[in-house]
């Protein structure tokens, strides 16, 4: 096998990458398990760990990205901040029973505050 990797079939490459990647940040890692930081890390098991965030982003770009093929990064973070105003506080899903997270936590919120006088 040649010496440099630029020359290793792309298989190879990538397991390259991610060793050095998880290497530069061993020591990010280490100073967060000292304080008890739980890390979260792709692995065997952990095949829903994203989930939630894959859909969100999904529907982001579906809804919101695709459609309007932002230009600039200045116009993306503009673009994207008044979808997420949106998808919080207008935009029903079916998850929630048809609310908006934003009432969904408003309900969550009033429950529990009338959990806690009823006590």
């Amino acid at each position: 096998m040649p010496d440099h990797p630029s020359s290793w079939p792309a298989a190879e490459q990538h397991v390259i990458s991610a060793e050095t990647a998880l290497e530069k940040h061993r020591k990010d890692i280490e100073r967060l398990s000292k304080r008890e930081v739980q890390i979260s890390m792709d692995g065997k098991g952990r095949a829903l760990d994203n989930v939630f965030t894959e859909r969100l982003w999904r529907t982001v770009k579906y809804e919101d990205v695709y459609l309007r093929d932002y230009a600039t990064p200045k116009e993306t973070r503009a673009g994207l901040g008044s979808y997420f105003e949106f998808y919080n506080l207008e935009r029903p899903h079916q998850a929630l029973g048809y609310r908006t997270p934003a009432e969904f936590k408003a309900s969550c919120l009033t429950e529990r505050l009338v959990d806690a006088v009823l006590q």
